[in-house]
């Protein structure tokens, strides 16, 4: 952790082979993809510069990528080139859900307004639409993937 103002740097938190993170939009919570062999998400309180949990993905040596949604209330985590997508809540810090993601996509970013997502890759590319998802969850039924070959 650092100080931005001053560039200092305010403490560390000691973690296995980090690959990627991301930032609730209110600043409270950071999540960060690591692992070994399978991967896992720890969550770590801002405010407290603790890690307050370890959520066990699965998947491979984490080759792939993180993101929270704008409204801070999933995070979508794609931990190798040919797992599906795990979907984090936010506020239980427990899976909620998985979405496919096709083979050889390993970094996803939001839309600014969260209703949609996309997933890339080595030759592919991966829309999925969120909308019509209820609030505060993820039903898989209303998720609709596209998958476009390049």
């Amino acid at each position: 952790m650092f100080d931005p103002a001053t560039g200092a740097v305010t403490g560390t938190i000691p973690l296995t082979n980090p690959t990627d993170m991301s930032m609730t939009p209110d600043g409270s919570k950071v999540y960060v993809l690591h692992g070994s062999g399978s991967a896992s998400v720890t969550v770590i309180d801002v405010a407290t510069m603790l890690a307050t949990s370890t959520i066990a993905i699965g998947g491979g040596t984490p080759t792939g990528g993180l993101a929270v949604s704008p409204d801070g209330s999933m995070v979508f985590v794609n931990p190798d080139l040919f797992s599906n997508i795990s979907v984090i809540n936010t506020v239980t810090d427990g899976v909620m859900g998985s979405v496919s993601a096709g083979s050889l996509t390993d970094r996803v970013v939001f839309a600014v307004d969260g209703l949609s997502a996309l997933l890339w890759g080595i030759t592919t590319l991966n829309w999925i639409d969120l909308l019509g998802a209820p609030t505060g969850s993820l039903d898989l039924a209303y998720v609709i993937l596209v998958l476009l070959m390049f």
